[in-house]
């Protein structure tokens, strides 16, 4: 896997970078700024980026849409220490696949990177709630059928496209389908902003966590 680090903290970037390389034999490579990124992205062609919010000289959501300027295919983590309220739906916007804060365990990341990696959405239940209590509802002109809200449902818990097949006996190809479909209809730019949409529009209701 071919990884991006973008953090101006060289000694958490590296040490970071040294346990994805001993984790899995990552090929890591870093940028330190908004303005690096962008060729960094260009050069190193990275699976996954993983990016702080607080740079030099701009911040996560610069840093997202330049990588994918650069390479729209490169999965964008966001991992921060940041605690303020908006960041979340910010990191949403620009694109970001994921949002983590730097306080979580190092498992807690992993996961977080293979759930991207995977195509899927890679948000904390407070982070997700953030988003929520942030954002208006949005008015919705798409028409989904039956089985594309089952199918957002199912996002929605934070299911796998190989889950959501095998819960609804499809193959996984034709759910990465009809997930694209969705994101479509949603005018979302990815699986977590057509969640997002999708609870704020009342298409669905979000799963409540048993007690």
């Amino acid at each position: 896997m071919r990884v991006l680090i973008v953090d101006d903290h060289k000694m958490f970037a590296e040490s970071l970078g040294r346990l994805l390389e001993s984790r899995d034999g990552s090929d890591v490579r870093y940028a330190s700024t908004v303005a690096g990124a962008g060729p960094a992205a260009t050069d190193h062609s990275p699976d996954v980026a993983i990016v702080d919010w607080n740079l030099p000289d701009g911040n996560g959501a610069a840093v997202t849409r330049s990588i994918h300027g650069a390479r729209p295919g490169t999965r964008v983590l966001v991992l921060t220490g940041t605690t303020a309220t908006n960041v979340v739906h910010l990191a949403l916007d620009a694109g970001a696949d994921g949002f983590l804060t730097k306080d979580r365990a190092a498992d807690e990341l992993f996961d977080a990177i293979d759930s991207v990696m995977r195509g899927e959405v890679s948000l904390t239940a407070d982070a997700l709630a953030e988003v929520l209590r942030a954002r208006t509802a949005p008015s919705v002109d798409a028409t989904l059928s039956e089985r594309e809200l089952q199918i957002l449902v199912l996002l929605a818990a934070g299911s796998s496209n190989k889950e959501i097949a095998d819960e609804v006996f499809l193959s996984v190809n034709t759910v990465r389908n009809h997930v694209q479909r969705i994101c479509q209809k949603l005018d979302a730019h990815s699986r977590l902003e057509a969640v997002v949409t999708a609870v704020r529009a009342g298409l669905i209701e979000l799963p409540v966590e048993p007690a």
